[in-house]
């Protein structure tokens, strides 16, 4: 056994510390920036313990690997492991490539760095949060069996031999695979070991393995047979011009590195051999300009922002979704929900409410019905909110029926039949909670409330469930909100966030004349003073009523919410109640205010001249 020389080891130790440094950017980058918890949270990858689960995945090509992603993916809950997960895998897709093209031209190293560049391209559909884990680790089987190939290509008799048994344990494997595997096999037997006859072969190999099955074994659709696990799948998103650069990389990296070197000018070469370090800045400079530009334009900042949102919203962070969402002002409807479920949380609806873009006015409130289908589990969790626990458990029925029975689909359904005293379905969602990796725990501590009254009795998620609890029947109006809202305060008059949802939803359609009987609930709700932006709305009602005397009610206005409204009208008043002149000095000063909304909100006449607040 030979040792390289140690001036060998001197030349290739600049490029092995860069790709280093490479993949330690990628590791925080995708920790910081992707957010591996992200992924997890739109991809809600399922799997359990036990055989039975096991068996599900045997029935159809590629299985095995859909288990084993299946399994990987649990670790994306935490975001240290997810991108330890997913920079490991760029690691390892990149070193298969070096060695394959190593192997191709034997005595000839491949440029330096190239191999990289798959690494690059997988960072592009992982920025998808839709792309799962298994199409990735398809892609690495795929180059370690063509590397595996490479060393059976002595005669054409053990090549052929070798291919056909590697074809078909990496069709049942890793289904789609099958196919870079056999172009690359092919182009090697055409031209690096000039055999066409034998790279014909392994095409037609290729094509009849998937075509045998779908018949035969697995009874699949073609599409289902020869792209299941490949980058051309029409199952989940992918950019569609990156699949065909990742495995057109391969392919004609493949083609150009049989062909001659490239000369250069004999004065460029001489340049380079005498300032190496002229070279490797070179290549620094080009391998992060690339894996920059790739970051850039493959990164989708609404889809981060909304996932990042619904993350924060479904682990009950409200304080951190309220700070990002202050942060990155989105338009996106979804976020406008979310936001304004956590300024009920935390106390602020009627008090900050207009501090953060209300754009969809009541829409923003409560999701029109045709969204409502689109995320059915995030309105199970607003109905048991806002202490419909029956709809919450209609709502997380229909989550079962789109997305499947995921971990937190689940652990709603559990809370909401052991509310509604359905033990049965209850005890069924929990055997099945008992065989995740992050939720058996749970599922064990819940378990026990079945033969202990008083530990159920304790939980504060079940004595909220059983307080709001509608024993008697009533109409679901799912396209007239505000009566479902009426309902449950005629049900439950100290139901604190129907009572605000049905406060915020008059401020947003400003429809006011309702909003003086509401005062008299704010006792019993809890309020010591009048909330903000009611009191804004109190008092731009009076203005414009052109009675001179105050409502004996308005003692109950906060001072500094007095002197902000004789601001806002003296600001007014300099533009002669010009609304497009005073536009821009009424947001900086009071953009976070109801009478701003009422003069610039969505549905209101900007450009209408006079009728102020005066």
């Amino acid at each position: 056994m030979t040792t390289p020389h140690p001036s060998a080891w001197k030349e290739k130790l600049p490029d092995l510390i860069l790709e280093a440094v490479f993949f330690i950017c990628y590791f925080l980058y995708i920790w910081l920036r992707i957010e591996p918890g992200l992924i997890y949270q739109r991809q809600d990858p399922v799997f359990l313990t036990g055989s039975d689960f096991f068996r599900g995945f045997l029935s159809r090509p590629g299985g095995l690997l859909e288990y084993a992603s299946a399994l990987l993916s649990q670790f994306f809950y935490y975001v240290l492991p997810g991108a330890l997960i997913l920079t490991a895998a760029a690691w390892a897709g990149a070193r298969l490539t070096r060695a394959w093209t190593a192997s191709i031209r034997p005595g000839i190293p491949p440029p330096p760095l190239f191999h990289l560049v798959p690494a690059i391209l997988l960072l592009v559909f992982h920025s998808q949060y839709t792309h799962p884990l298994s199409v990735t680790l398809a892609l690495i089987l795929s180059l370690f069996a063509f590397l595996v190939q490479i060393r059976f290509n002595r005669t054409v008799l053990l090549s052929a031999a070798s291919f056909v048994l590697l074809a078909c344990i990496l069709y049942y494997t890793a289904a789609g695979a099958l196919l870079l595997f056999a172009l690359l096999c092919a182009l090697h037997e055409a031209f690096s070991r000039k055999r066409l006859p034998l790279g014909v072969f392994v095409l037609l190999i290729a094509a009849a393995i998937p075509a045998f099955s779908k018949k035969i074994l697995f009874l699949l659709s073609t599409e289902q047979a020869t792209l299941q696990l490949s980058l051309f799948q029409k199952a989940f998103t992918r950019p569609v011009l990156a699949a065909g650069l990742l495995y057109g990389f391969y392919l004609l990296f493949f083609c150009a590195y049989r062909m001659p070197p490239i000369r250069l000018p004999a004065s460029i070469k001489k340049l380079f051999l005498k300032k190496t370090w002229l070279s490797f800045a070179l290549r620094t400079l080009i391998l992060f300009a690339l894996a920059a530009t790739a970051a850039l334009a493959s990164f989708k900042k609404g889809s981060h922002t909304l996932l990042r949102v619904e993350y924060d919203a479904r682990h009950e962070h409200w304080e951190e979704l309220l700070l990002f969402s202050a942060r990155e002002r989105s338009d996106l409807l979804q976020v406008a929900f979310q936001t304004n479920r956590a300024l009920y949380h935390t106390n602020q609806l009627l008090e900050n409410m207009f501090a953060y873009p209300q754009i969809h006015g009541v829409d923003g409130l409560i999701l029109p019905r045709t969204y409502r289908f689109s995320a059915p589990l995030q309105e199970s969790d607003f109905c048991w909110d806002l202490g419909s626990i029956n709809e919450s458990r209609h709502w997380a029925y229909e989550a079962v029926s789109t997305d499947g029975e995921t971990p937190w689909i689940l652990k709603r359904m559990v809370v909401v039949n052991f509310v509604s005293r359905d033990f049965r379905s209850a005890q069924r969602c929990l055997n099945v909670l008992d065989k995740t990796f992050f939720f058996k725990d749970w599922a064990k501590q819940f378990r026990d409330y079945f033969s202990d009254t008083t530990l159920a009795a304790g939980d504060e998620l079940v004595a909220y469930g059983r307080s709001m609890l509608i024993q008697k029947d009533f109409i679901v109006h799912s396209d007239h909100p505000m009566t479902e809202l009426d309902t449950l305060l005629k049900i439950n008059s100290s139901n604190r966030m129907a009572f605000e949802y049905r406060v915020a939803h008059e401020l947003l359609s400003r429809k006011l004349g309702g909003l003086h009987t509401r005062l008299a609930s704010l006792n019993r709700i809890g309020y010591q003073a009048i909330p903000r932006h009611v009191a804004e709305a109190l008092l731009g009602l009076w203005a414009v009523s052109g009675k001179r005397d105050m409502p004996a009610a308005f003692k109950y206005i906060r001072p500094e919410t007095m002197q902000r409204f004789r601001d806002f009208n003296q600001a007014l008043g300099k533009y002669r109640g010009d609304r497009t002149m005073a536009e821009i000095n009424l947001r900086q000063r009071f953009g976070d205010t109801y009478w701003y909304y009422m003069f610039y909100g969505p549905g209101t006449a900007k450009d209408a001249k006079g009728g102020g607040i005066r």
